[in-house]
C-alpha cells in the first residue's frame, strides 16, 4: 500500500513538472540592452496569450528589468516574471494588465 502511494504521489509531482508552463518564445517581446550589452529590459509584448511568462534569457542575455509600459493595455490575465528580474511590478504599467504576477523560483 505504501508503495502504491509513493508510486501515484511521484507519478503526480513528475506529470506537474512536465507541464508547467514554458516560457513565451524571445519573439514576443520587444527588448533593449542595458548594464553594458549584459542584460536587457523588456520594453514590449508582441505576443497574442494572455498568460505571459517571461523568459530568463533573452539573446542569451538575463532579463533584469521590465519596462514602466511593457504591457500596457495588452490585456494581459498572468504574467510569470523569472527571480532574475528586478521589475517594480507596482511601476510595470500606468493601465491595469493583469490580475495575477508571480515570481517563480
Amino acid at each position: 500500500m505504501k508503495k502504491t502511494i509513493t508510486t501515484i504521489i511521484l507519478l503526480t509531482v513528475t506529470a506537474l513538472t512536465a507541464f508547467a508552463q514554458q516560457p513565451n518564445p524571445e519573439s514576443d517581446f520587444a527588448v533593449e540592452l542595458i548594464n553594458n550589452n549584459k542584460a536587457v529590459r523588456i520594453t514590449g509584448y508582441n505576443g497574442s496569450n494572455t498568460a505571459v511568462n517571461i523568459p530568463q534569457r533573452i539573446r542569451n542575455l538575463y532579463v533584469t528589468e521590465i519596462g514602466r509600459n511593457a504591457f500596457a493595455e495588452k490585456g494581459l490575465t498572468n504574467v510569470t516574471i523569472p527571480v532574475v528580474a528586478s521589475a517594480p511590478i507596482k511601476s510595470a504599467s500606468t493601465k491595469k494588465v493583469t490580475t495575477n504576477i508571480r515570481r517563480i523560483p
